[in-house]
């Protein structure tokens, strides 16, 4: 059985916390993945080393699943990046939902956050995600000219360093969990 970490804890207290006190989080780690916006909270944990890459399979659902993870994390270090007010953040999380991936991989690179080599990486992964997303045969899927199938250890290898260099720099500013679970969890007992 696995342990239970600081993040499953917090989001079991997030659980039973109302929605509309909730805080915005999103909270990365290279094992566990915690996201709660507005309504929305989601927990994920991969097995240790795994992550959200090295399970992938050459499948629809698979790369989808990634790359929900991937542009959520390109728009937290957009979010962070930019250092705007807490007020201000629902609406600019609007805006970048109308802003395709490619611009927001471009903004990273023009703001210096990414290097033009993770820049190529994103771009040429974001072609997966686009075949997946408008081809019915998946052996009409190519990375780096080659059928997925035939290429899947290049594409999780990009993969995990685009992920990897994303937390990292999503992750510059730390999040202190057990301060929040202490936070969360005295609200509970003032309002129990």
């Amino acid at each position: 059985m696995q342990e239970t970490t600081q993040l499953n804890r917090l989001f079991e207290l997030l659980r039973n916390t109302p929605a509309s006190v909730r805080p915005n989080l999103v909270i990365i780690e290279h094992d566990e993945m915690l996201f709660c916006y507005k309504d929305r909270l989601s927990f994920s944990q991969y097995a240790s080393g795994y992550g959200p890459i090295k399970g992938i399979r050459p499948e629809r659902g698979d790369i989808l699943d990634f790359f929900t993870d991937l542009e959520l994390i390109v728009d937290q270090v957009v979010i962070s990046f930019l250092k705007l007010d807490p007020n201000v953040v629902k609406h600019f999380d609007e805006l970048l939902d109308t802003v395709d991936l490619f611009s927001k991989i471009k903004l990273l690179n023009s703001w210096s956050l990414i290097d033009s080599l993770t820049k190529e990486k994103l771009i040429s992964l974001k072609e997966v995600r686009n075949g997946f997303a408008h081809r019915w045969d998946k052996t009409d899927i190519k990375y780096k000219n080659r059928r997925l199938a035939s290429n899947l250890e290049n594409f999780k290898r990009d993969a995990e360093d685009v992920f990897n260099t994303l937390v990292e720099l999503y992750n510059g500013g730390k999040i202190d969990v057990e301060q929040i679970i202490l936070k969360l969890s005295n609200e509970s007992r003032i309002t129990s």
